[in-house]
């Protein structure tokens, strides 16, 4: 038996604007997506004679995941130009993700007559990630050739966090 749950929400938010020299022009979105899903599930475990009749129950669980990522980003870019033949491009992108899941294993005990939580079988476990990046740039223009150069900086943070396992882990490589 299952009973599951789903839920999403996506949105964006976009900005653009032409100055009123021709190539200036800026230019921005942020997103946003959410989810989560999950829910009960029983599980029943029946051991079967040759002939595929089940000759009793051997297992009875309930277990319940969930799971929520969300993820977050920010993009902006912006270009002028310097002159005719030369322009400046400028930027920045930035995204932040979360991830957490959740199991919880229940297994029927049969001298209680209850169910009782399994430990092997229990996760409490979050995912985080801030990437940030800029960049920089000029473009120039010379007859059929076109030259670019420039720099671009970025910072990446992660972190994963066991709850359960007491394990916690930052900036994996």
């Amino acid at each position: 038996m299952r009973s599951r749950h789903q839920s999403r929400f996506e949105s964006a938010l976009s900005y653009k604007h032409n100055f009123v020299d021709k190539g200036h022009k800026l230019s921005s979105e942020l997103r946003v997506t959410r989810d989560g899903e999950g829910g009960p599930t029983s599980i029943i475990a029946r051991d079967l004679a040759l002939d595929g009749t089940p000759t009793d129950t051997s297992a009875l669980e309930n277990q319940t995941p969930w799971e929520h990522p969300q993820e977050y980003s920010l993009k902006a870019d912006y270009v002028r130009p310097l002159s005719s033949d030369l322009r400046l491009e400028t930027g920045y992108k930035g995204s932040l993700q979360r991830f957490h899941t959740t199991l919880d294993t229940n297994v029927f005990d049969s001298a209680t007559s209850s169910y009782v939580p399994d430990p092997t079988r229990i996760s409490d476990f979050t995912f985080h990630q801030a990437v940030n990046a800029a960049y920089g740039m000029l473009a120039a223009d010379r007859g059929k050739f076109q030259f670019q150069g420039g720099v671009r900086v970025e910072r990446a943070s992660t972190q994963f966090n066991l709850q359960n396992g007491g394990g916690r882990y930052d900036n994996l490589s």
